[in-house]
This record gives C-alpha cells, structure tokens and sequence, in this order.
C-alpha cells in the first residue's frame, strides 16, 4: 500500500509504474491531505458558478437556479 507524503510526492514516471489498485489508493490518500486545506464557496461564488454551469450548459439561469445556490450557499456556510 502506497501513502501520500506531501514533502516527497512521487514523480510522473513512479505513478506510471503503480498498478491501478495503488495508484487509486495514491490518489484517494492525497485527496484526503488536500481535503483538510478546503472550505466552502461563498454566497457569492456558489451563485456565480451557478449561472456559469448554465450558461455553459445552454441553460436558461431562472429564479428556482438562484434560490437553489443560495440555499446550497447557506448551508456551506452553516457547517463551515
């Protein structure tokens, strides 16, 4: 089993040598490192990304899409 380090990540060519199993795993345990250093949108940029994934989407951006990533902001906000 393969642990991420953070000071010595392995090099492009090591994880090409890691069978699939490993490399997940590799994968998984520096998500989990990384996870600790997040925090959630703010208000503001939970509703930006909102109307952008519409817009990108081809999407019309209605009310019900605002209220929806307030509400997802808020709660962001309440558990951080």
């Amino acid at each position: 089993m393969i642990h991420y380090n953070p000071t010595q990540e392995l090099t492009t060519n090591e994880l090409n040598t890691l069978d699939e199993k490993d490399f997940f795993e590799y994968l998984d345990a520096k998500a989990k490192y990384l996870k600790q250093f997040t925090k959630p949108l703010s208000e503001h940029h939970t509703k930006h990304y909102s109307a952008f994934d519409a817009a990108i989407s081809g999407r019309e951006y209605t009310e019900e899409h605002y209220k929806t990533a307030k509400q997802i902001a808020k709660q962001n906000n309440y558990e951080y």
